[in-house]
């Protein structure tokens, strides 16, 4: 501290944050431009010393309305949706990056605490385990917080197990990327209490709405009037072709004359969209567990059936995507909006927010409180009508 004021105060946040992917956030912070301030402790921050800590920026949200007195239940109450939104991450950066007038600008890169498993490489079999259960011990290795908000594929209402599963060489990262491509599993953080927490899903029910002052979004356009609320300035709705059909094929040399074949067609309503992938799938599991030849088969159609479902819906749903700006400071990833006011009417409706790029900077001529920050937010968002799943970028 110097003074009443920190030594590092913050000036800038970039980054963003996407489902399925480790998000990067970059923190610029400033020293004190007071000529009292000593120069040589401004530019001699020890920064080996930030590294591997856990850094939050808080966000002030003013909610919206102004209170009208009169008014029935909430309807008149003001700062609807007002508090504190919190980003979390810890400093795998560190860097001095220059020297403004007075002062010294360092810039902090927060990741997730999942990024710490993209560092080690390892080789190891899990035998007779499910998707969840090596999910379960190989984070056990991170003592971090996790919520499963998972469903279970039906008709089974199980997750199967396998026989063996490998993790090949791999980054626990990359494995665990992989399985989850492959069962349809998806995640994000949510960023609360100075911690930020792994949340895994399977459908678009485990995504709660955005706070109540982001919760229904309005669009309106740039022009000369304000409105008493942020809101969507910029929007826009597209659709695309995409794959109409997925088949999977697989072999089972206990059962060579079994028919493991599944398909799964769920063309979009466009022209051209009956294009069909072909893949080797990974669902026979030829009795190689623990228990060998005495042990029971899996049940390889329903779970080629369902696999194949997971691939149908990876690429469907890349077919119908909203994109939107505004100077809204509580749009997170991972989270859901009405929109509304907007011209085409199918497009008023509930979407999930899929990544949302945030920069909020000082606008200020010098740092310190009492400082006016402009907020942009840029971000991608899928109808909740529609499955979401991460296509499968991991072999």
């Amino acid at each position: 501290m110097y003074g009443d004021r920190p030594i590092l105060a913050p000036v800038k946040l970039t980054g963003g944050e996407t489902i399925g992917e480790l998000f990067e956030y970059t923190l610029e912070l400033k020293t004190p431009d007071a000529l009292e301030f000593s120069q040589s402790v401004a530019a001699n921050v020890d920064l080996d010393k930030l590294i591997g800590t856990e850094v939050t920026v808080s966000i002030q949200l003013e909610g919206k309305g102004h209170f009208i007195p009169g008014l029935a239940g909430d309807a008149g109450m003001a700062n609807i949706g007002a508090g504190t939104r919190e980003i979390t991450g810890v400093v795998s950066d560190a860097t001095i990056v220059r020297e403004e007038a007075r002062s010294i600008v360092y810039a902090l890169t927060l990741r997730p605490w999942l990024w710490h498993a993209t560092k080690n490489c390892d080789c190891r079999i899990f035998q007779d385990k499910s998707v969840i259960e090596i999910t379960d011990a190989v984070l056990s290795a991170y003592p971090f917080p996790v919520e499963k908000r998972l469903t279970t594929p039906r008709p089974n209402k199980a997750w199967p197990r396998r026989d063996i599963q490998r993790q090949h060489f791999e980054s626990d990262w990359t494995f665990l990327q992989r399985l989850w491509e492959e069962w349809g599993i998806y995640y994000f953080f949510e960023h609360g209490d100075g911690k930020h927490r792994l949340v895994l899903c399977d459908s678009m029910g485990a995504l709660k709405p955005l706070g109540d002052a982001y919760a229904a979004l309005r669009y309106d356009p740039p022009s000369g009037r304000r409105i008493d609320e942020e809101h969507i300035h910029d929007f826009s709705v597209s659709h695309a072709l995409t794959t109409g059909a997925v088949t999977s094929v697989d072999y089972d040399y206990t059962l060579p004359r079994a028919d493991l074949k599944a398909m799964r067609e769920d063309p979009r309503d466009t022209g051209l969209a009956h294009q069909e992938r072909y893949s080797w799938g990974d669902y026979a599991q030829p009795q190689a567990g623990a228990a060998g030849l005495s042990g029971d088969h899996n049940a390889p159609r329903t779970e080629a059936e369902y696999l194949t479902l997971v691939q149908m819906q990876a690429w469907r749903c890349q077919g119908l995507r909203a994109h939107g700006k505004g100077n809204l400071r509580g749009v997170v990833t991972g989270q859901t909006f009405v929109l509304s006011h907007y011209p085409q009417n199918a497009a008023n409706r509930e979407y999930a927010v899929i990544g949302c790029a945030l920069t909020i900077e000082e606008i200020g001529e010098a740092s310190g409180s009492g400082q006016c920050y402009r907020c942009e937010a840029d971000f991608t968002a899928q109808p909740t009508s529609e499955p979401f799943r991460l296509l499968r970028t991991i072999a």
